[in-house]
């Protein structure tokens, strides 16, 4: 088989800064990419324009990130100014197919990430991609592997597309069932949080570097805390001995817990499979009678979960949720059987969000089994 250097077979267009002044978000000018943080799922999000504009990426280039977040990828779908973090692959379609450098580049990025330089952002520079080795079969094998890979990586797509519509529906149903609850339209009668739960604490603040072990009862940090669920990636675990001693903030299946800071409000509840559980730097709440977990949860998030900060009684911006301002959040209380039967719905929409994330797992590992087969990786 071939093998030739990336920048054989494709042009690479290393982007350029435009002068600052020409910036403008009103759309004059051409889209402009500054990095992976203008990127979309496939196609770029721009944010900002520019009137003089330098480099440019064609439609159909590829987009590659190559500061930061060295290895992010879209498509061209439109010309665009290319800031100093993206760079456009302009392929040569008589050697290489497209679709197979797309599925190629995903194989390659730790490599890629591995030769970033740089002590404040991470960069490749023009030599260290166009230099990658690229094995090239013939034309017609590589667009054979670009459609393998294609509609595999397009089940994994619809999988997530289906866990984020998952999502939107709660909140949908939320919003039919309850109204907004900062607007209260339904004119439901409120009370303070505080007086609705019959525990609001906050879970142990202060270094645990030295307390952390690989097993034991879990902790968790704002880090695991999702808009309505508890992701467990990246668990830690401290002693019973540890956790005893902490016991105020000791989490109950059920909980409902928020963030305090970096993005505060965000709020999820306790799983049943959560047994034995303590946190750090969390709000915690435990329900009293008048109020379900769930219920409280989407109130939380849809008051403040969505907002970059949170604004107290003063109106003045917040970066940090204490318990004060948890206990003084006037929460609506609409009948008992009408957020009963919300929980109801989102334990069904657990159960398919579960059965979800197996198929999404089952997905990933049909995809990478087939990207090992044609790459080696």
């Amino acid at each position: 088989m071939n093998v030739a250097t990336l920048g054989a077979v494709c042009d690479v267009v290393m982007g350029q800064a435009p002068p600052g002044e020409s910036y403008n978000s009103s759309g004059d000018g051409f889209p402009l990419l500054a990095g992976a943080g203008d990127f979309g799922t496939l196609e770029p999000q721009p944010k900002r324009f520019t009137t003089q504009p330098s480099r440019m990426s064609e439609v159909g280039d590829i987009l590659l990130c190559v500061r930061a977040t060295v290895g992010e990828r879209n498509w061209s779908d439109r010309r665009y100014c290319l800031g100093r973090g993206v760079a456009a692959l302009r392929v040569h379609t008589a050697r290489l197919d497209k679709g197979y450098l797309w599925h190629w580049l995903a194989s390659v990025r730790s490599t890629l990430e591995g030769r970033a330089r740089g002590s404040t952002f991470k960069q490749v520079t023009r030599e260290a991609v166009e230099s990658l080795p690229l094995a090239l079969p013939p034309l017609a094998e590589q667009q054979r592997i670009a459609a393998v890979l294609g509609k595999a990586d397009a089940v994994r797509r619809k999988r997530r597309e289906s866990l984020g519509l998952l999502d939107d529906f709660l909140r949908s149903e939320f919003l039919e069932m309850f109204g907004d609850p900062v607007k209260n339209e339904r004119e439901w009668g409120t009370d303070l949080l505080g007086n609705l739960c019959s525990r609001v604490t906050v879970g142990f603040v202060g270094p645990l570097t030295d307390k952390y072990q690989s097993t034991g009862v879990s902790m968790l940090r704002s880090l695991n805390v999702r808009r309505g669920r508890i992701q467990l990636d990246e668990l830690m675990f401290v002693s019973p001995e540890f956790h005893a001693s902490i016991s105020k903030s000791r989490l109950l299946p059920n909980d409902v817990v928020s963030v305090r800071t970096g993005a505060p409000g965000v709020t999820a509840v306790i799983p049943e499979s959560l047994k034995e559980a303590n946190c750090a730097d969390l709000i915690v709440m435990t329900c009293g009678t008048r109020i379900e977990p769930q219920y409280l949860c989407e109130v939380l998030n849809t008051r403040l979960g969505d907002a970059d900060s949170i604004a107290g009684s003063t109106g003045a911006v917040q970066t940090h949720f204490n318990i004060g301002s948890a206990r003084e959040v006037r929460i609506p209380v609409p009948p008992l059987r009408l957020q009963k039967r919300f929980s109801d719905i989102v334990r069904a929409c657990e159960k398919t969000r579960s059965e979800l994330r197996g198929a999404e797992e089952s997905a990933d590992q049909l995809f990478d089994s087939l990207a090992q087969r044609a790459f080696g990786v």
